[in-house]
């Protein structure tokens, strides 16, 4: 028998970090215990991921489970895999913490996972690897068409899942809107910067807090700087060209240095190692400015000009944001996004808008690749969202109003 009261267990050695560990007369959790799992192959084992093996009574009692990408390991999407089998006759009593059968959750370094306690062959614990997007408010792994108003500061949801439009009333219509998923369900949480502090509504809860950390003219970036899934609270202060972050791993303050008082700073991920990265847009010379997390190095080149809007999303999908630019025409010869891959510097471009729209980026098909889109108000009163889905292909859908600002341009001036 296993009883986990405190601390946390876990397969594999010294030898074989990742392994399968025997369990006789069951395993048992407390609250205060965790289960770590780490996952570095598809197959349960050494060079594998682990799994606890048990005959016997699963009792899990809201203890906590945490998958841990291991030996630079990056799950695909549609990978399962079987963290505790359990013999045939005995159950899974219980779930995880905050985990009932069939949620999506946010795993570290940017990923997903879907957990089943009847998996395997009927009462085993399994998770799947599925898609995370920016701008998911229902978890399904792809971006919604969403808009917060300037008029009355009503956010208004177009769930890609289905059903209808979700309203809510939150912040002040001279807020900075700062969407991110700030509790690790995979959804995108309603959230406001206003004068230093951070006023946030957790889709897991529905409770809303509210966190000074910042000054009023700071740019709020969050993004998942210690790769826990969840987004740290982040502002970029142009007067010093310095970012604050407040890491929700251990509630830690850090500061650095990195950029110049006109710079516009970016959410990116510019190494794909699933940990936020220091980004700037420079508009004088039309520059790009990084510091990498996975090897502490400074990259800058030019791409784009002074009037560009820089926006900075995976597109081809490799995990690693690329560099890419909206520059309005009205000229269908022209492109109107310039876009720089990371993996080999590819550059291409596409004539996807005109002068007055709006670009929307995101992931609206749920393939892992943001898909170009603008978003287009009219004079009748309404607006019409344009995307160039990667996968779907094309598609327009009316929502919002020209007094509304779509909420995938939250950080884009």
């Amino acid at each position: 028998t296993v009883n986990v009261t405190q601390g946390a267990v876990s397969a594999g050695t010294l030898t074989s970090p990742t392994g399968v560990l025997n369990i006789s007369n069951g395993l048992t959790f407390t609250a205060n215990g965790l289960y770590a799992c780490k996952l570095s192959g598809t197959t349960p084992g050494a060079n594998g991921h682990d799994q606890l093996n048990v005959t016997g009574a699963v009792n899990l009692n809201n203890a906590q489970l945490a998958p841990i990408p291991w030996a630079g390991f990056r799950p695909a999407v549609g990978d399962t895999f079987v963290i505790v089998r359990n013999d045939g006759s005995d159950p899974i009593n219980g779930t995880f913490l905050n985990l009932p059968n069939d949620t999506i959750f946010a795993g570290p370094l940017n990923s997903a996972f879907k957990i089943s306690y009847v998996g395997g062959d009927g009462n085993d614990i399994t998770i799947q690897r599925v898609a995370r997007a920016p701008y998911d408010f229902d978890g399904d792994g792809k971006t919604d068409v969403a808009t917060f108003s300037l008029a009355n500061a009503r956010w208004d949801v177009l769930p890609s899942s289905g059903g209808s439009a979700m309203s809510t009333f939150f912040g002040l219509t001279t807020d900075s809107i700062a969407p991110a998923d700030y509790d690790g369900d995979n959804r995108t949480d309603i959230a406001t910067f206003r004068d230093g502090a951070w006023w946030i509504m957790s889709s897991r809860t529905s409770t809303v807090t509210s966190t000074a950390f910042g000054l009023a003219s700071d740019k709020p970036v969050p993004n998942d700087f210690d790769g826990d899934g969840r987004a740290d609270l982040a502002v970029f202060r142009p007067s010093n060209g310095t970012w604050y972050q407040l890491r929700s791993l251990g509630n830690q303050a850090f500061a650095q240095q990195f950029g110049a008082n006109g710079d516009i700073p970016q959410m990116a991920d510019v190494d794909g190692d699933g940990l936020g990265d220091l980004a700037v847009y420079r508009p004088t010379g039309g520059e790009w400015h990084f510091y990498r997390s996975s090897d502490d190095s400074y990259l800058a080149f030019p791409f784009g000009l002074s009037t560009d809007k820089p926006v900075m999303a995976d597109y081809d999908g490799d995990g690693k944001s690329d560099v890419a630019v909206f520059r309005a025409t009205n000229d269908s010869n022209l492109p109107d996004f310039y876009i720089l891959l990371t993996d080999g510097y590819v550059y291409y471009g596409s004539s996807w808008g005109a002068v007055g729209d709006v670009p929307t980026v995101g992931d609206y098909d749920g393939d892992g690749k943001s898909d170009i889109a603008i978003y287009r108000p009219d004079g009748s009163g309404t607006a019409t969202w344009y995307l160039l889905q990667s996968t779907s292909g094309f598609t327009s859908v009316n929502f919002g109003t020209p007094s509304s600002k779509p909420v995938p341009s939250a950080y884009i001036p």
